[in-house]
C-alpha cells in the first residue's frame, strides 16, 4: 500500500474531540485509550462524554465505557506535554498501570503512576508511588514493573531515567541499578 491510514478514518470508533492519544492497550474486553484529550464522543453521535486522559472502549460495540471514569489534570493544547503516556496490564489483568505528566486523578493528589480497577477506574491505593517527572514507558515483567521517563527519583529513591518496581507493592525492587547521567527531557 501508498498509506499506512487512509485520508478519512473508519467512522465506527470513538473521535476525540480534542488533545491527542499516546497510549492504547488492550486488555480483557476493553480497549484503553490515554493521551492528553478531555473529551471524546462516540461515532454518529452528538453528544460529548467528558473522559480527560484516559478511556475505556467495548470493541464489541466501539462505544466508550461510560462505567470506567478515571479523569487526570491533562491538557489538550498540542504544545504541553500533559496527558497519559503509558499504560500497562497488570499481573492478573484485572488492573491496569497509568504513566504519564499529571498530578490529579479524580481531583485527588496522583503522581505520574497509578494501577486503576480495570472495570470502574478506580484508584487503587495501596500501589502509592511517586515519580519526580514524566512516566513515558511501563512494561510488565513478571512480578515487576519497569518504568522509564525524565525521573530523577521514585519512591524518595535516586533513580534516574529507569526503576524496577515490585507490580504488587510498588516498592523499588533493585533489579534495575543502571545509573544514567541525566533522562532525556522533552518530547524526544
Amino acid at each position: 500500500p501508498t498509506t499506512v491510514a487512509p485520508p478519512h478514518p473508519p467512522n465506527a470508533t470513538p473521535h476525540l474531540v480534542d488533545g491527542k492519544v499516546h497510549a492504547i492497550l488492550p486488555m480483557g474486553n476493553r480497549i484503553y485509550v490515554g493521551g492528553s484529550f478531555t473529551q471524546v464522543r462516540n461515532a454518529n453521535e452528538s453528544r460529548v462524554i467528558t473522559r480527560r486522559g484516559l478511556f475505556a472502549l467495548d470493541p464489541a460495540t466501539n462505544k466508550v465505557d461510560e462505567t470506567f471514569v478515571a479523569d487526570f489534570d491533562v491538557n489538550p493544547d498540542r504544545t504541553q506535554d500533559r496527558g497519559i503516556k503509558a499504560l500497562a496490564a497488570a499481573p492478573g489483568h484485572n488492573e491496569l498501570f497509568v504513566g504519564g505528566e499529571f498530578g490529579t486523578l479524580n481531583g485527588a493528589a496522583a503522581r505520574k503512576l497509578v494501577r486503576l480497577n480495570a472495570v470502574n477506574g478506580a484508584l487503587d491505593p495501596t500501589f502509592d508511588v511517586s515519580v519526580s517527572a514524566a512516566v513515558k514507558d511501563l512494561v510488565v515483567h513478571g512480578s515487576r514493573l519497569l518504568v522509564a521517563g525524565d525521573s530523577t527519583a521514585v519512591g524518595g529513591h535516586p533513580r534516574a531515567a529507569l526503576a524496577s518496581l515490585d507490580a504488587g507493592s510498588g516498592a523499588l525492587d533493585g533489579h534495575v541499578a543502571t545509573a544514567f547521567s541525566v533522562p532525556r527531557q522533552g518530547n524526544e
